[in-house]
């Protein structure tokens, strides 16, 4: 599979990495989530994915076309696949991440993949489907229990949202909530200008909020790394 560029951290992020990329379009969300997979793999980790149909259905054939053995990958339990709406269906009390369904669900699936093969890298789909439907503060809950997670298990994370999920009025607010939960970030990129979704002024606006909120995450991480003067 071609390596697009921005993409270097997916092929081996260390443990405790939580990656964010903003995906344009359904093809370049599918095939970052089997790059992230694929190399997961080769690198002998199990790998977990929380996905809805759609997403399952294009990254099984993607895998497919680069000759991987997907049921065998399952039954060996190194690749496990869960659905993104089922999962939240079990973890959400009025739109709010109840903790033991998110340990349970969660939690002991990448545990059991830890103490079997020793790494796990994980992609999960659960904040973009909470920000679609205007639940963001759940996803953004979402998003600090995965990073407690990280912190307790020790795996790398993958997160993908849609361009067309975020409000055009508010890109700025809404980057800046999203990326200052993880650690490394990934900016939105055309597949293919036929499939580009929200028009070429939109992906201006995008571009600028994106790269004010960069600078803005640049100039905190810089603040906190400064020594005291004396």
């Amino acid at each position: 599979m071609k390596k697009y560029s921005g993409l270097e951290i997916l092929t081996d992020p260390a443990a405790g990495n939580h990656i964010v990329k903003v995906c344009h379009d359904a093809a370049t969300r599918a095939e970052a989530v089997t790059y992230f997979i694929e190399k997961g793999l080769s690198n002998e980790e199990a790998v977990i994915v929380i996905a809805r149909p759609e997403l399952r259905k294009a990254v099984n054939a993607l895998m497919e076309m680069q000759g991987l053995n997907v049921p065998l990958l399952k039954e060996q339990g190194k690749l496990k696949f869960f659905d993104a709406e089922f999962l939240l269906s079990n973890m959400l009390v009025n739109d709010e991440v109840e903790l033991n369904a998110f340990q349970k669900f969660i939690g002991v699936p990448i545990q059991t993949a830890k103490r079997k093969y020793g790494k796990v890298r994980a992609f999960g789909e659960m904040v973009d489907v909470l920000w679609k439907t205007g639940r963001d503060d759940t996803a953004l809950q979402l998003e600090d229990l995965w990073n407690q997670l990280l912190q307790s298990h020790q795996f790398s994370l993958l997160h993908t949202y849609s361009v067309e999920n975020l409000d055009p009025n508010n890109y700025e607010e809404s980057l800046e909530l999203i990326c200052k939960r993880h650690t490394h970030h990934i900016s939105a990129q055309k597949h293919d200008p036929s499939d580009f979704t929200i028009g070429e002024a939109m992906s201006d606006i995008f571009g600028i909020a994106w790269n004010r909120v960069m600078k803005k995450i640049i100039t905190q991480k810089n603040s906190i790394q400064m020594p005291p003067v004396a």
